[in-house]
């Protein structure tokens, strides 16, 4: 039976066929220009603690960190509290010693007493006052030039020299507990009620003293007691206070407690070098 023969479509050689312009331009495409495979972009991990960044809720907008900006202002408020009370110090000591050593020096001693236990009390007690500006600091500078003040007062019963050796331990002692609050691991902000409980035993102690020197006087080995339990007390409470300024820890200060935050720490500074100067210095 005769069969019809298979013919292949001619368009089936124009595409088998190429010409040896383009067979030319294939090979040099091939060599020059190689197809590369698409690779998938390569994002960066959530995991932002191993890589050794900070969460990104904790960073505020353009990467300022709020608590950055706060611990700055607290540490800015509290050197010019510090600079404004060692120029009090230096007039005291150098230019009106006779005046802090009249009558009417001792009238506005008490007067400035009683003004910085109230402040204190508003501040602390009443954030209404604390996070009102310019209350806050029109409330901390009444605070600051009353206890210079009496800082002052006091450093006149001492020699120049002891106020300076006082002045310079209570220097290496604020900076040695500050790094040692902010480097260690452990949590003290939690050590509040304790240390809240030590100051009334200091306090308790503190009115013994005065109860036996106004019967016959303090023994002396009592008295370099007090003053140390008050450098102990004091130095964990600067920590303590750090750490709250600080963050990080269970508790800690809002950012608008600057005023708070500065005035807990000028405390516990004044009342080292007052503690300091009492246990080293030499009466004049």
């Amino acid at each position: 039976m005769y069969q019809q023969p298979q013919y292949q479509n001619p368009g089936t050689y124009q595409q088998q066929y190429q010409s040896p312009a383009m067979y030319e331009q294939q090979q040099y495409q091939q060599q020059h220009y190689p197809q590369q495979q698409y690779q998938q972009p390569q994002y960066p991990s959530q995991d932002y603690e191993s890589q050794g960044y900070e969460q990104p809720e904790k960073i505020g907008l353009g990467g300022y960190n709020p608590r950055l900006g706060f611990v700055k202002k607290v540490y800015g408020i509290l050197s010019v509290q510090l600079l404004f009370t060692a120029f009090f110090i230096y007039l005291a000591g150098f230019h009106l010693t006779a005046f802090f050593k009249s009558p009417a020096a001792v009238g506005i001693a008490v007067f400035c007493a009683v003004t910085t236990f109230i402040v204190c009390i508003m501040i602390t007690c009443y954030t209404t006052f604390a996070r009102s500006v310019p209350t806050n600091y029109y409330l901390l500078g009444i605070f600051t030039f009353c206890e210079a003040y009496l800082v002052a007062m006091i450093t006149t019963a001492y020699t120049p020299g002891s106020v300076l050796l006082a002045a310079a331990l209570t220097v290496s002692l604020t900076l040695a507990l500050t790094l040692y609050a902010c480097t260690t691991k452990t949590d003290y902000t939690t050590c509040g009620a304790a240390l809240f409980l030590l100051a009334w035993g200091l306090c308790i102690f503190g009115g013994i003293m005065i109860w036996s020197w106004s019967n016959g006087g303090i023994n002396k080995h009592s008295y370099l007691a007090f003053q140390g339990l008050g450098v102990l007390i004091y130095g964990a409470y600067l920590i303590y206070d750090t750490q709250i300024i600080m963050g990080g820890g269970k508790y800690e200060l809002t950012l608008d407690d600057y005023v708070i935050g500065a005035l807990v720490l000028y405390i516990d500074i004044i009342v080292l070098f007052l503690k300091l100067l009492r246990m080293f210095g030499s009466r004049r």
